[in-house]
Order: C-alpha cells, then sequence, then structure tokens
C-alpha cells in the first residue's frame, strides 16, 4: 500500500511559516531580548506574533474605553447642566424668600411704628 504524502498546513497568508527580519542593528537585537523577556517568549518570531496580538487586543480596548468615555462625557455634560438648573432654582427660592423677609419686616416696622414717633417725623402742617 502506498503512504500517502502529508499534507503541508498553510495559513491565510499562504506558505509563509516564518518572519525574516534581515540587517538588525545592535539596538534592534536588544529590543527584541527585551522583548521576548516582556512577552515570556523564547524565539523572536514568537515574541512578535505575541506581541502583534496584543497590540490588536489593545486597540480593541482603546476603542471600547473610547466609547465608554464619551457616554460618561455625556452624563456629566447632563449632570452639570441639571446642576446649573438646580443652583439657579435654589438661588431664586432663597431670593424670594429674602425678599419676603424685608417685605414683612417692612411692614412689621410699620404696624409697630409708635403715631407719636410718626408725628415727630412727619409734623403735621
Amino acid at each position: 500500500m502506498a503512504n500517502p504524502k502529508k499534507k503541508k498546513k498553510h495559513n491565510d497568508a499562504g506558505s509563509a511559516a516564518n518572519i525574516f527580519i534581515r540587517n538588525l542593528t545592535k539596538d534592534d537585537h536588544k529590543m527584541l531580548t527585551a522583548l521576548r523577556e516582556a512577552v515570556g517568549k523564547t524565539t523572536n518570531t514568537q515574541a512578535v506574533m505575541a506581541s502583534c496580538y496584543r497590540y490588536l487586543e489593545l486597540l480593541k480596548t482603546t476603542e471600547e474605553l473610547r466609547q465608554q468615555l464619551r457616554i460618561q462625557q455625556t452624563k456629566n455634560e447632563r449632570l452639570q447642566i441639571q446642576f446649573d438648573h438646580l443652583g439657579k432654582q435654589v438661588t431664586s427660592y432663597f431670593m424670594l424668600d429674602d425678599e419676603k423677609k424685608n417685605m414683612q419686616a417692612s411692614i412689621m416696622s410699620t404696624i409697630t411704628q409708635n403715631p407719636e414717633d410718626e408725628e415727630k417725623e412727619h409734623p403735621s402742617e
């Protein structure tokens, strides 16, 4: 019986199974070493791929956070408008209350004023 050939695994990008980066500088090598340590991988290819996946996850998370921030900013604006409106109502309420007190005090001083004092202030002709 003939031994069937094993099919090669192919990914979406074709048959490329490795990443090759040529002409790396000493700084590039230091960066790759730091990257391998940061992501906990043993090869540069694994480290680069893990970093790419994490980057895409961070992009998604960043967009979700931006959406949440926009929602919170809208809520904040609404609350600020409500707070301003409430402040105006409270100020208006107390202004009216003060005006009432001033009017009552004026009326009370008029009522309690002694008629003899009034004659002194406004002598009759």
